[in-house]
């Protein structure tokens, strides 16, 4: 029998999905050797120094596989939509804007002693979750206003 050796890390589609995390975990990025979301197309899981303990890009080829991710994950955590804002509250999902414009979708909550946020950015079709091993949602909420993804990306 013959084993096919693992792929180089990142591949083409990885490095590509790499130049949108912000450069200041950048390099902590591996591939998700399972990954959580059957939709995507390509996934890396990042371990920042700060604010969050661990966050997951996804890649999908469409906004609509985007959110059928991103709906699905909240209705199964029963997060209701337009409801709540994670600036300030526990459990919320709503749009978020940049430069006036909406650009996506935020939800977060709490579960098992840990917070959570979940965001997509239509534009790019990615989507990103990440936590926290504990119930500070402030610090992860505003460590996610710089969690990217970055666009058009920085190298």
């Amino acid at each position: 029998p013959t084993t096919t050796p693992p792929r180089a890390f990142p591949t083409a589609q990885e490095s590509e999905l790499l130049i949108h995390v912000p450069k200041d975990f950048r390099a902590t990025c591996t591939r998700a050797t399972v990954s959580p979301v059957a939709q995507a197309d390509t996934v890396v899981v990042c371990t920042p120094s700060t604010g969050a303990n661990s966050v997951w890009y996804y890649v999908f080829t469409t906004t609509d596989k985007m959110y059928g991710w991103y709906f699905g994950l909240n209705n199964e955590k029963s997060i209701a939509r337009g409801a709540g804002n994670c600036k300030s509250d526990q459990v919320a999902e709503g749009t978020y804007t940049k430069d006036g414009n909406i650009v996506g979708h935020l939800a977060c909550y709490r579960e098992g002693g840990k917070s959570y946020t979940l965001w997509t950015y239509d534009k790019l079709a990615i989507g990103g979750a990440a936590y926290r091993n504990d119930l500070n949602d402030a610090t992860l909420y505003q460590w996610w206003t710089n969690a990217g993804p970055l666009d058009p990306g920085v190298s």
